[in-house]
């Protein structure tokens, strides 16, 4: 399954924002009322929206990697205030969704690290 920060994945591929393509079965693989499985790795990749070839070349695929949620904590953690800043969360408005997370709060987490320290 694949799921985009926006709901087109077209626009998600030709704008550069970041796209999750995951196994169903093995991210809840005791069904999604009981959580993703911390440990099962997704893939997500992101373009450069055609900033890269200015048009000449198209657009060319600038991340692709793998991580599981586990992964994303770990990198969340070693920059949490910087990231929290710069997506305007604070103690008043904490991020949503890190005790409980699902497959839109993964994306949504993966984006916000890419954006700020990149994934790989």
């Amino acid at each position: 399954m694949k799921i985009g920060t926006d709901v087109s994945l077209k626009e998600c591929w030709e704008s550069g924002y970041l796209v999750m393509d995951f196994k169903v079965r093995d991210l809840f693989p005791n069904g999604r009322k009981n959580g993703i499985d911390k440990d099962a790795y997704v893939n997500f990749y992101r373009s450069d929206g055609g900033a890269m070839g200015l048009g000449i070349s198209g657009i060319t695929k600038i991340v692709d990697t793998c991580a599981c949620w586990n992964d994303l904590m770990e990198m969340y953690q070693r920059h949490q205030e910087s990231i929290d800043s710069m997506c305007g969360y604070n103690e008043d408005n904490p991020r949503p969704g890190l005790d409980t997370p699902d497959e839109y709060v993964m994306l949504h987490l993966a984006s916000d690290i890419d954006m700020y320290c990149g994934l790989e």
